[in-house]
């Protein structure tokens, strides 16, 4: 993993039966959320365009959910929910020695019932499925998932 931060970020919000998969990040920040990580293989700072950029948020989507929660969806059932630039720190450095802040792609993943979940030891523990008034109660909620789930009108 670089130790430099190339301002991409990309996450998954998964939703079974109206409920959405949230677990307890083990790494900064430290706080409940969905799947999300950077999106390394795209050099430099993103520009939000383009189908290449395209594609390996994409990608990047997939695997984070996969190495997060144990769910393996194709990339073709994603459907893209947000795009959207915050000022959300993160464990890394900024590669232009800049401020903290990244461009999101978030998508959204219908998971059928029955889909087994498993928490990764080093990333991810506490996996459960919360309805949209449990999320909106936590205390805990990564301050920039609050922010898209209420811009989604999730919460």
């Amino acid at each position: 993993m670089p130790d430099t931060c190339n301002h991409t970020s990309v996450g998954v919000i998964a939703e079974r039966s109206g409920r959405y998969l949230l677990f307890q990040r083990k790494k900064f920040p430290i706080a409940k959320a969905p799947s999300a990580g950077h999106v390394d293989e795209l050099d430099g700072i993103p520009t939000g365009k383009g189908r290449r950029e395209e594609s390996v948020y994409l990608d990047a989507a997939v695997r984070e959910l996969e190495e997060e929660t144990g769910l393996r969806v194709p990339a073709r059932t994603l459907r893209l929910a947000l795009t959207t630039t915050a000022k959300n720190r993160c464990r890394r450095s900024p590669v232009d020695g800049g401020d903290h802040w990244h461009l999101w792609r978030v998508y959204h993943a219908l998971i059928p019932a029955g889909a087994e979940t498993r928490a990764a030891p080093a990333e991810s523990a506490d996996l459960a499925w919360y309805t949209p008034a449990e999320i909106s109660a936590l205390t805990d909620l990564e301050p920039v998932w609050r922010d898209f789930l209420t811009a989604l009108r999730i919460i």
